[in-house]
């Protein structure tokens, strides 16, 4: 069975998220290394730190550009 439950917390979104990115790609039959660009909006920018977390242990080697809009 599968939970389709969304978590509050945004470490849990955020590795959901990621994950799924990952899943896409590679049902594609691509790898992390052939996504070039992805856009996170985030509702609070306090998040930031949670969403990079997982981001850092899912690509390792990618570039973050922080972009705040009001």
């Amino acid at each position: 069975m599968v939970n389709k439950t969304i978590p509050n917390e945004t470490g849990e979104q955020s590795a959901i998220l990621l994950r799924h990115v990952r899943n896409i790609v590679a049902a594609a039959g691509g790898t992390a290394d052939d996504i070039t660009k992805m856009n996170v909006c985030l509702k609070d920018a306090f998040d930031r730190s949670a969403l990079n977390i997982e981001r850092t242990a899912r690509f390792p080697d990618s570039e973050i550009v922080w972009l705040s809009r009001p």
